[in-house]
């Protein structure tokens, strides 16, 4: 090995170490200190597809959403069948309530994999905002016959059957979300409650508060920063103990 080859191989290795360390801060949920290593990655190796997409999950984790879709979009110039970049980049796309944007590149991931049922998800969700909800059901039925134990599929059939007025379907599907998630992250037992099957629990379960939590706690950020320092976690940390 010549020189240059054993730089470009140390390079890589690096480039590979701040990307392992940086999925490692995601699991921890330090989301910037990920950042700063996905970003110490792409530095290193420019042309580093896989660096950009985590990049930009954790931009629009934040709600940086234009620098998010930036980070996509340089993702898949790079890596042109990157079915899982196309993904998130409609993702992106339909909180930008870009629905026809979003519906674009989801069809395009699924083009690239067509067994990649969070996309056919993810496009009845797209779907769904735009009030079409035949073809939003459709799009989670080909979801649920690719992956039939994944519960936030069931969940989000359950949902658009409940707004298509045809409660006795969303009721099955919303049961079948409980007996895969027993935890209810999603808050089935809530809309069963609803719908008159469960009686209405006294609260709601602790994984469907964090799910909310974890959903929402970057539009948290923005606002009340504004006023004063972040305290957000702390309240929830606190209604949950």
């Amino acid at each position: 090995m010549t020189n240059e080859q054993h730089n470009q191989a140390r390079t890589l290795d690096d480039a590979e170490a701040h990307m392992s360390l940086g999925n490692a801060f995601i699991n921890q949920g330090k989301y910037e200190d990920a950042a700063t290593q996905y970003e110490k990655a792409i530095m290193l190796k420019p042309d580093y597809a896989d660096a950009y997409n985590s990049l930009a999950n954790i931009l629009k984790r934040t709600g940086r959403l234009d620098a998010a879709v930036a980070k996509y979009t340089h993702a898949i110039a790079l890596k042109p069948d990157y079915a899982a970049a196309y993904s998130n980049l409609g993702s992106a796309l339909r909180e930008q309530g870009k629905f026809d944007d979003a519906i674009i590149r989801y069809e395009q991931a699924i083009a690239l994999k067509p067994d990649y049922a969070e996309v056919y998800s993810n496009l009845g969700n797209a779907l769904r905002d735009q009030g079409r909800s035949d073809d939003a059901i459709m799009r989670y039925e080909q979801a649920i016959a690719l992956k039939p134990g994944s519960a936030q599929i069931h969940f989000n059939l359950g949902i658009v059957l409940m707004d298509h007025n045809k409660p006795e379907s969303a009721i099955d599907h919303f049961r079948r979300c409980l007996e895969l998630d027993p935890l209810d992250h999603y808050g089935a037992r809530l809309l069963l409650a609803k719908l008159g099957c469960e009686v209405l629990p006294a609260r709601a379960s602790e994984a469907h508060l964090q799910q909310l939590y974890n959903k929402r706690a970057h539009v948290w950020d923005r606002n009340i920063d504004a006023f004063h320092p972040y305290k957000g976690h702390e309240l929830v940390t606190e209604a949950l103990s």
